[in-house]
């Protein structure tokens, strides 16, 4: 049977004195695993909990009691605390919601998340100050060893990733060098055939009967065949002139390319970390000419459709080298396509006044649906060769210049694009 509001049981009022509250304090003080403190106008302990006198080494709070953070920490961190306390002092303004670095004098650090306030009497004025602080010590070691890990990937995967540019440019100059030699080797294989050597001979001959010169060309039988044989030597030597013309330009040609490719490499070679201003194609125009032989060699088309040329200030060599990457992914994946169409598109453009944007879209074998999600993940690939480094330093890249890289994929066989998207400023 449920008691009536009549007969309702009544809660006993609890009359807390000033005693009661000073007990509350102190069992706070004992038991908390907080740092708690608090200090006169000196920034001197008047009260400390338990728990931060055994983390300055101390058995019994009171023992804390009239000394200051210079008798405890570094002086570099006591110097701070103290500059802290006194602007509380003087603003009433308290600090709260920070993590701070205690240093200490072995030169050993601690971390805590901490807050400070103004210590107020009965009547409202300031007396001091107090705070309390919780050790993150475990909590800042870990994360700082995430960070040390993540820049350490992020080096390796730029270093991977200007290893591929480098890469790249080596694989590039080597087809180069390849047609240069089978054009030495065209050469070479010309000067050794050369009639040239028999012509020498039959000049010898002349100059042996230049005493009676017309009687041995009208009526000696060697002589009779020496201008017909002439024609045809000079008609053998002409061909090789010609012949020898068209391999010296493919050399001359190739040497261009060799410089072309080094050059264009060589002027990102030495990234400062400091941006600068370029025009965007002609960064994009040097990551083509580093891989113009490797598409020719494959049998890939290169079209570009520049719809704009801004000035951007931005690290070039970072963004060189997610372009590069880009082209080189593009080439393998028409290099692996069935598709008859082996085409990349290199696009940029003004999105608007504050955003450019740089696409790469091939006609090779596409991403599979699963994979769209992976393909920027450190160490994820699906090329026998590939070691995952390039799309995940590029991405990271990307977004270290204040931009990101997507991709877009209708499936296998069905190509894809990257969009590389900056900020404009």
């Amino acid at each position: 049977m449920k008691p009536t509001n009549n007969h309702r049981a009544e809660s006993p009022t609890v009359q807390l004195t000033h005693h009661h509250n000073t007990d509350f304090l102190e069992v706070l003080m004992r038991n908390t695993i907080d740092k708690i403190y608090f200090k006169d106008f000196q920034s001197r302990f008047i009260h400390i909990s338990k728990s931060m006198a055994h983390s300055i080494g101390l058995e019994d709070p009171q023992d804390a009691i009239g000394k200051t953070d210079f008798d405890i920490f570094s002086a570099e961190y006591a110097e701070q605390a103290r500059a802290e306390e006194m602007r509380i002092i003087e603003t009433g303004e308290a600090l709260v919601d920070r993590v701070v670095k205690e240093t200490w004098p072995d030169g050993s650090c601690s971390w805590v998340s901490s807050a400070k306030m103004p210590l107020r009497n009965h009547a409202g004025e300031i007396i001091g100050t107090f705070g309390i602080s919780r050790d993150i010590t475990a909590q800042k070691v870990a994360e700082l060893e995430v960070e040390k890990i993540n820049q350490e990937l992020l080096y390796t995967s730029r270093q991977a990733g200007m290893a591929e540019v480098a890469t790249g440019v080596l694989h590039n100059v080597g087809n180069v060098l390849n047609s240069a030699n089978l054009a030495t080797n065209v050469v070479s294989e010309i000067l050794q055939d050369s009639k040239i050597a028999n012509l020498g001979k039959a000049l010898d001959l002349i100059e042996s009967q230049k005493d009676n010169l017309a009687d041995f060309l009208s009526n000696d039988t060697r002589g009779q065949q020496i201008p017909a044989y002439l024609v045809q030597v000079l008609k053998h030597i002409l061909g090789e002139h010609h012949k020898l013309q068209e391999e010296v330009e493919i050399l001359s040609s190739s040497i261009d390319h060799i410089k072309d490719i080094v050059g264009a490499q060589q002027h990102y070679a030495f990234p400062t970390g400091v941006p600068e201003e370029i025009k965007l194609t002609d960064l994009l125009l040097d990551a083509l000419r580093i891989h113009k032989s490797a598409y020719a060699r494959h049998g890939v088309e290169i079209v570009t459709d520049f719809q704009d040329n801004p000035d951007i200030l931005i690290e070039k060599h970072q963004l060189l080298q997610i372009v590069v990457n880009l082209l080189h992914n593009a080439k393998y994946a028409c290099d692996y396509s069935e598709n008859e169409i082996k085409q990349v598109v290199l696009r940029c453009a003004k999105v608007d006044q504050s955003l450019l944007r740089i696409e790469v879209e091939d006609t090779g074998i596409g991403i599979p649906e699963e994979n769209l999600s992976k393909i920027f993940t450190h160490g994820f690939t699906t090329r026998k060769d590939g070691h995952g480094f390039g799309l995940h330093s590029s991405a990271r890249s990307a977004k270290k210049l204040g931009g990101t890289l997507t991709v877009q994929s209708d499936g296998p066989g069905k190509g894809a694009v990257f969009t590389l998207d900056l900020p404009h400023v």
